[in-house]
């Protein structure tokens, strides 16, 4: 009678330990971004850097997305120099957002005006071009989870600090058109400016139909 070896059969321990390791590969691509962007699991991270948004910014970049969150609008060339110089003498981003907030009747007399609950989502429409829904974790965050403690002045630069890989690239997009504008127009309007950046999502299209909008004014 032939002995068969029996074949070595796989632990439970060793099963599991393999399960995990499947489970770690699958996840280390993934970002979850709930609490600061896309707000769902299956967003790439391929590319997209996990420092801080504002760590990869330029200061340039810095403040036209401080005038497109606040001001809905990109920088004129005078307002964008002026920043500049005054940042590079010892100013900060957060004192340029300070300064938008109290003292500049643009913001004073339009989105000065909203409460917290409209405010949010008004933010994460000039960032991101998205209107969050209503029972989005990360509206739901701002608006009464832990990051309900930031000030409602603050949210802008908190907003684009925490993007999600998407929004990430929206920001980029929109600060990229923003300089197109900045740098091309030959007579400044602040429609023009608001038209400029107002399409402007996370695709390079975007990017291209709204250098051609600017193109043609």
């Amino acid at each position: 009678m032939m002995n068969l070896a029996r074949k070595p059969r796989l632990s439970t321990t060793r099963f599991l330990k393999l399960l995990l390791m499947l489970f770690t590969m699958i996840t280390s691509q993934l970002s979850y971004a709930g609490v600061w962007g896309e707000g769902k699991w299956g967003t790439m991270k391929w590319g997209c850097s996990q420092e801080p948004v504002l760590d990869t910014l330029t200061l340039e970049q810095q403040i036209q997305l401080v005038y497109v969150g606040l001001l809905e609008r990109g920088a004129d060339r005078d307002g964008l120099t002026y920043w500049i110089d005054d940042i590079n003498s010892g100013f900060t981003i957060e004192k340029l957002r300070d300064n938008v907030v109290r003292f500049q009747p643009e913001y004073l007399q339009g989105l000065g005006r909203l409460a917290r609950a409209d405010l949010t989502p008004r933010l994460y429409l000039n960032l991101f071009n998205r209107m969050p829904p209503a029972n989005d974790t990360g509206l739901a965050y701002w608006l009464s989870g832990g990051g309900a403690s930031v000030t409602i002045d603050k949210l802008v630069l908190a907003l684009i600090n925490g993007a999600g890989c998407t929004d990430a690239k929206t920001l980029l997009n929109r600060a990229e058109v923003a300089t197109y504008y900045t740098n091309n127009y030959s007579s400044y309007d602040e429609l023009e400016a608001s038209e400029a950046v107002a399409s402007v999502d996370s695709t390079d299209a975007s990017v291209v139909a709204a250098k051609d909008y600017i193109d043609g004014l």
